[in-house]
């Protein structure tokens, strides 16, 4: 007598259906856990350090808005390491993906960070004379007047966007402070697929 095939109830069906969907569900909510919320606005705890060119060193502030996937961040260089007088400024956004956990630095996130602008704004009519004469941007610079350069790029300032399109940075979020790897000597952000080993010490709180 030929035997016919068991028929598996459906609801059996629907069981197993639904203890793998919570199974991948928990696998990516896992592998998600290490990424920081970056929503809302940082900016330096205090006036950093750069280095200027013939053994000065300049202050520079920076400040970080993200809304959802989103970013924009401004770098503010002063004249002194003090960080007293303004000479100008450097803006740059675009959108943002979080993804691995870093396995050059304990805590850290692997962050792209898509670049869509660049933009400087002179704060002294120095500044702008020098983007001036560079040929930064096709516009006209004017004290405290925003300028894109991104298809141009800019001396040492600002690099033109197709030949950084794409910033790979880390992320370490500890309360209600942040760190990130950029401005730290010596480390380039525009390589593809290559992370920092290094997170600039200099944290940015949360306002």
């Amino acid at each position: 007598m030929e035997r016919k095939p068991m028929s598996v109830p459906p609801v059996i069906i629907a069981g197993a259906t639904l203890v793998i969907l919570l199974i991948v569900v928990a696998t990516v909510w896992r592998n998600t856990l290490h990424r920081p919320d970056l929503r809302g606005t940082w900016t330096s705890v205090a006036c950093e350090q750069t280095a200027g060119g013939l053994g000065r060193t300049l202050g520079l502030k920076r400040t970080y808005e993200f809304t959802g996937g989103e970013w924009k961040t401004r770098v503010d260089y002063f004249a002194e390491d003090t960080c007293e007088n303004p000479t100008f400024s450097f803006e740059t956004k675009g959108s943002y993906e979080l993804g691995d956990k870093s396995e050059e630095v304990e805590g850290a996130t692997h962050g792209e960070f898509f670049i869509s602008s660049i933009a400087l704004t002179p704060h002294i009519p120095d500044a702008a004379q020098v983007f001036e004469q560079s040929r930064c941007g096709d516009a006209q610079w004017e004290v405290g007047v925003s300028t894109e350069v991104g298809g141009s790029g800019c001396l040492e300032v600002a690099p033109k966007i197709s030949d950084c399109p794409t910033i790979f940075n880390l992320v370490k979020r500890k309360n209600n402070l942040i760190y990130f790897a950029d401005n730290v000597e010596g480390q380039s952000l525009c390589k593809t697929g290559e992370w920092p080993k290094e997170l600039n010490p200099a944290a940015l709180k949360k306002l």
